[in-house]
């Protein structure tokens, strides 16, 4: 009574006897609640302790706690009867995570293999451009001795060796 007072004081029953069997049903649940462990606790009896309940609600009984409770019970009892799918749900997702793990490891080692790889073309391909690059100065140099060249020849082309000398 001192937790939640007089769960009576609202009651439409004018009737001392129906009052007092009501409430005679609500202190049977709670006791029945109090000793009656969760494992033990039948579908059966939680139905007919909620329809008590929601009798007694409709009656101007003040138990809205005592039916929040029930609701807490009932959503724990389907919760466990779930329980069951649930692991096994878990169970499928823990073997499909083990599958693309294992999927996983080979394609990681491939990316790994396949940058190192990448690296060793990167150098294989600038040691191949600075190649390239001297092989283009040294052609350059070439093209501009054999202009050289050819230009003093072209000045010696049929003419007098001494010529513009005399």
């Amino acid at each position: 009574m001192s937790k939640y007072g007089d769960i009576a004081k609202d009651c439409q029953l004018e009737s001392n006897y129906m009052q007092t069997c009501i409430l005679e049903g609500i202190c049977r649940i709670v006791q029945k609640l109090e000793f009656l462990s969760f494992t033990h606790l039948k579908n059966d009896h939680l139905k007919s302790y909620y329809s008590t309940v929601e009798d007694a609600l409709k009656m101007g009984l003040n138990v809205r706690w005592l039916h929040q409770r029930l609701e807490e019970i009932d959503l724990t009892v389907y919760s466990v009867k779930n329980l069951q799918f649930l692991r096994e749900a878990r169970r499928e997702k823990t073997q499909m995570m083990d599958s693309i793990k294992i999927s996983l490891a080979p394609k990681k080692a491939e990316i790994v293999k396949l940058q190192s790889e990448m690296e060793k073309l990167r150098v294989e391909i600038q040691e191949l451009e600075d190649q390239l690059e001297v092989a283009t100065l040294e052609s350059e140099e070439l093209t501009s001795a054999i202009s050289d060249i050819m230009s003093k020849c072209r000045r010696f082309h049929h003419k007098s060796l001494i010529d513009e000398l005399i």
